[in-house]
């Protein structure tokens, strides 16, 4: 429609405007569609001017691009920090980053991971009092472990196998002595834990048994000393995984709530904080539970929050979470996968490599003052206030672009003490997984790493993988 020449009084008629042809007004479907793609790309390049790559390792792929667009296009307040590590699994998810967004904001726009809280921890074993004084090249278990190996191989290997046997309700392989209990679900909450959960202990309403741990194992190392005149060789039990039951509880709930209730009240939930504690302390009682296998001593103490209070558990060493969520001072909800962050860790972050490599600890500066005798990593720039946890492995989803930062670890070469059951895959395919190159660790260095702090290699003595 177009208008005459209008009149002073600046009132309107129909009579005024004359119809356009229609051919003039007329759309080509070829001009739409392109309007529309230019539309879109527009939108992805707005929402991706929220994503933060400066520690990537390299240009991304369209894959990611394209989930990272899908991650941020839930919300205008959402922010993407990816980190060092980031990938896309073979259920085409992306992982290795870390998600911001305003603590008012729907739970719909939080990625929650499946495997929420998924932790890996480490116990250091100690050295008995009759050996303390004396200076021994090896930690005084060490050569009873190596000389007997086969014989503790069997015992974690059994050990392991009555997870499974539980797990089934199989009768006929579980020890006569083996309570009847179910794993750690949301049920174990008591009604009053949400008035009192930061000011009292609450314990469980009911027992509960251990979940299986993805890996779990004992390694060794020679640590320098604080005078750097010696090495010390020590030996250190580490538990990976999570609750998955619980996990898959957690994910159901989001699913049913997500639409109704904010970021913040999700992640302050009763279940996310019971959830976070509960898998710490599944991981101490399978510490305790191979430390008494393999005769070794770690730190323990009785765990209040078991209704029996006649549970008993180890104390940790170091606890790197490989997903993790909070509530920061500034009202933003913060998620992390395949990370840890800064100002919730200490002594040391643990990196998880591929089975036959072990862990690395990544170490501070040293706090003898205190308990972080591997020291605390302070984050240089606080908008990322987080730090890469484990290893890529590279799949049909995210293939391997650059061989010389990649290891092939077969299952067939695996060394004496490495336990890999019911992983029927790899007895024939090998995995290619990333191995940290130079573009890794200033990345590292960028986020808080000093690399004058010595990295311990936690190497596998008997290790076990539920792959």
């Amino acid at each position: 429609m177009a208008a005459k020449n209008s009149r002073t009084n600046m009132k309107l008629y129909m009579s005024d405007f004359d119809t356009l042809p229609l051919e003039t007004a007329h759309v080509e479907p070829s001009e739409e569609k392109e309007r529309d793609a230019e539309q879109k790309e527009d939108a992805s390049a707005s929402t991706l001017s929220r994503l933060e790559t400066t520690f990537a390792r390299g240009p991304l792929t369209k894959d990611e691009l394209f989930a990272c667009d899908n991650v941020l296009s839930k919300s205008i307040n959402s922010m993407l920090f990816l980190l060092p590590n980031h990938h896309i699994d073979p259920t085409g998810l992306l992982r290795g980053f870390k998600f911001e967004c305003h603590a008012e904001e729907r739970a719909t726009v939080l990625p929650l991971s499946k495997e929420m809280f998924n932790l890996v921890a480490m116990y250091e074993c100690k050295v008995p009092k009759t050996f303390s004084e004396s200076r021994t090249t090896l930690h005084p278990h060490a050569m009873r472990i190596f000389n007997t190996q086969a014989e503790y191989e069997l015992k974690l290997k059994q050990y392991i196998q009555n997870f499974d046997a539980l797990e089934s309700n199989s009768e006929s392989h579980v020890p006569a002595a083996a309570p009847k209990l179910k794993t750690a679900t949301f049920d174990c909450i008591r009604d009053e834990i949400s008035s009192t959960r930061f000011t009292q202990q609450v314990p469980d309403k009911r027992l509960w048994r251990c979940t299986k741990p993805v890996r779990v194992g004992l390694y060794h190392a020679y640590v320098r000393t604080h005078k750097k005149d010696a090495l010390e060789h020590k030996m250190f039990i580490v538990v990976s995984g999570c609750l998955n039951i619980a996990c898959e509880e957690l994910e159901n709930i989001w699913q049913d709530v997500h639409e109704n209730v904010s970021c913040k009240d999700f992640v302050q939930s009763e279940e996310c904080h019971w959830l976070r504690i509960a898998t710490m302390r599944n991981h101490n009682r399978i510490a305790y539970d191979v430390a008494k296998l393999l005769d070794l001593q770690v730190e323990t103490r009785l765990d209040l929050d078991d209704p029996s209070k006649k549970q008993y558990m180890a104390l940790g060493t170091t606890y790197s979470f490989k997903s993790d969520m909070y509530v920061d001072e500034n009202d933003r909800v913060q998620i992390v996968d395949m990370g840890c962050f800064l100002n919730r860790s200490q002594n040391g972050i643990l990196f998880e490599m591929h089975q036959n490599e072990g862990y690395w600890l990544f170490t501070g500066p040293k706090d003898y003052a205190s308990t972080c005798a591997y020291g605390v990593i302070s984050e240089k720039n606080k908008s990322v206030n987080c730090f890469p946890t484990k290893t890529l492995a590279f799949n049909a989803q995210y293939t391997v672009q650059n061989y010389a930062s990649v290891v092939k670890v077969s299952s067939a070469r695996q060394h004496t003490g490495i336990l890999n059951l019911h992983n029927r895959e790899h007895q024939t395919n090998a995995t290619f997984y990333y191995f940290p190159d130079d573009v890794f660790m200033q990345a590292l260095e960028n986020i808080g790493l000093r690399r004058d702090d010595h990295t311990l290699h936690l190497m596998p003595i008997i290790s076990y993988e539920n792959a």
